[in-house]
């Protein structure tokens, strides 16, 4: 259990750990790690968002926008690299006994496995497709409303929001809206993978014969 204040979990002997881990799973670990902290830190600035411009204001709907899109694409890219922890795991025979924090880490697969996910990360979290736009472009039009270019809660571009590219991407990804808010709601449930990576990883070194002690307070 970590402390309650500033805390630090060291290796103190990294040589003897990659001695014991092997160089493959030690990078699958560090791999995940970087995209885990990226889920973290997207995460977190949502909830400042919030903070700084109120729930309802445009400038907070325009930064949860580019949150979610972000961690679509850090969602997929976590499971490509757990996809690739889990064959390291495989290959020195540890997956049989690693407990709830596996189960946790190996759910986010799924948005390599599930073909809307991957749109989701391809298309427009880490890419905006120009093919995707021109589609939604033409449903736009189609269906002869008021387009929304730019709105804002005042004239400070932190305030401001151009929602008539996203409209348009949202619309040529041609996911219907019942589909995307239970994948927006799905997001939440991945807070919990950094913690569940990390004692992941501290149950694997236990297995891998390495002796270490609990996180200490600074």
């Amino acid at each position: 259990m970590e402390p309650n204040g500033a805390w630090r979990f060291e290796i103190t002997d990294l040589a003897a750990v990659r001695t014991a881990m092997g160089d493959d799973l030690l990078a699958a670990f560090c791999q995940c790690f970087v995209h885990a902290d990226r889920l973290t830190a997207l995460t977190d600035f949502g909830s400042m968002s919030g903070q700084r411009h109120g729930e309802t204001s445009v400038a907070h709907a325009r930064n949860l926008q580019t949150m979610f899109w972000l961690v679509a694409g850090t969602l997929r890219e976590l499971g490509l690299a757990v996809r690739y922890l889990r064959s390291q795991l495989a290959k020195r025979q540890l997956l049989g006994n690693l407990g709830d924090a596996w189960q946790t880490v190996r759910q986010i697969e799924q948005w390599e496995d599930d073909p809307q996910r991957r749109d989701l990360r391809n298309k427009l979290g880490f890419h905006v497709d120009a093919d995707v736009i021109r589609r939604g472009l033409h449903e736009l039009v189609g269906t002869g409303g008021t387009v929304v270019v730019a709105a804002g809660d005042g004239q400070k571009v932190y305030r401001t929001h151009l929602p008539f590219g996203l409209d348009a991407a949202f619309r040529g990804l041609e996911i219907p809206e019942s589909e995307v808010e239970p994948l927006i709601r799905s997001t939440a449930d991945h807070q919990l993978v950094p913690k569940a990576l990390y004692d992941l990883f501290t149950t694997v070194l236990g297995q891998s014969g390495v002796s270490h002690g609990e996180p200490r307070p600074l």
